[in-house]
């Protein structure tokens, strides 16, 4: 399978940078996260080209200015609780200002950022003026929860509608951090918090979405400890991005930037930055996509902080 995809530059924002916004215990704390990375930039870092196209004091609606993107909307609703945002995704900005739970919205999920109101959580966001991800600390000390939001690459001659969103859910209405949550990576069938804006042939909207990649489908009590016994170092593949529909279903296309681990890797800190391990010199970082603890079953990756093949 041949995906046309453009190599894009990203920027990588994190919370130990020079002026960067703290994420803490506060109503809007995550809206004012995104917003800096997303819009208006800090210190010395330039954000990454997105529109505000409506904001309040505690909510925003971001999307994608490039001229290929979709125009879905993502809107972050930070102004009833203090340590945790509900996090949307609509097709369009005028879908956004009804919020009214239509058919034109593709996911709503609760997103925890902090576990204890008295301290600051960690936090990156990656990405370009396109595609980001952004995580932070989750329940463990081991682990991050993230939203992934925008456009993919597809395999779909002609899709008018390939943009994802991904959020690892807080299952707890309380204004709290639940232990254990499900990362967006687990399984296989698109039914944990992972969906795309239409289907591929722009008929469904809120289409499941799926990842698949060589080291999820191996055994868990098959994995290693990094470094790899074979390799010597990392052993990754790149994460598809599977549509599920009631006739079946395939591969939609390449989730942009992120690289599955097949070893564990819970020993190396999140954020752990690597370079030169594929034969060119782009910057890797290391995270741990999940809720976990570090042991086989956690959902390991590399994400690319160089660029993203989009």
């Amino acid at each position: 399978m041949m995906f046309n995809t453009t190599r894009t530059p990203v920027t990588v924002f994190a919370s130990t940078d020079p002026g960067a916004p703290v994420l803490a215990s506060a109503q809007g704390a995550l809206k004012t996260v995104l917003k800096a990375c997303l819009v208006t930039g800090y210190g010395t870092k330039t954000a990454l080209g997105w529109e505000a196209l409506s904001e309040s004091d505690f909510e925003i609606t971001f999307r994608s200015r490039h001229e290929k993107a979709t125009k879905c909307c993502l809107v972050v609703d930070n102004k009833t609780k203090k340590n945790k945002a509900q996090v949307s995704a609509f097709l369009t900005h005028a879908d956004a200002l009804a919020n009214n739970g239509n058919t034109n919205r593709f996911g709503s999920y609760a997103y925890a950022y902090i576990r204890n109101s008295t301290e600051n959580n960690r936090w990156w966001l990656i990405g370009n003026d396109r595609t980001f991800v952004f995580l932070s600390g989750a329940y463990n000390s081991i682990g991050m929860r993230f939203i992934y939001f925008g456009s993919f690459a597809s395999a779909a001659a002609a899709d008018n509608y390939n943009c994802v969103f991904m959020c690892s859910a807080d299952s707890n209405t309380s204004d709290g951090m639940s232990v254990g949550t499900t990362s967006p990576f687990y399984g296989s069938t698109g039914d944990y918090y992972s969906l795309f804006a239409k289907s591929h042939d722009g008929v469904a909207v809120a289409a499941r979405a799926g990842t698949a990649a060589v080291g999820k489908q191996i055994d868990p009590s098959m994995r290693g400890i990094y470094p790899n016994v074979i390799s010597g170092g990392f052993s990754v593949s790149e994460i598809y991005l599977v549509e599920r529909s009631g006739i079946g279903g395939g591969i939609r296309g390449i989730l942009g930037g992120i690289f599955w681990g097949y070893d564990q890797m819970g020993a190396i800190p999140d954020g752990s930055k690597f370079y030169n391990i594929d034969g060119t010199s782009d910057m890797w970082l290391k995270f741990e996509m999940d809720d976990s603890s570090g042991g086989q079953n956690n959902f390991s990756c590399l994400i690319n902080g160089t660029a993203w093949e989009i």
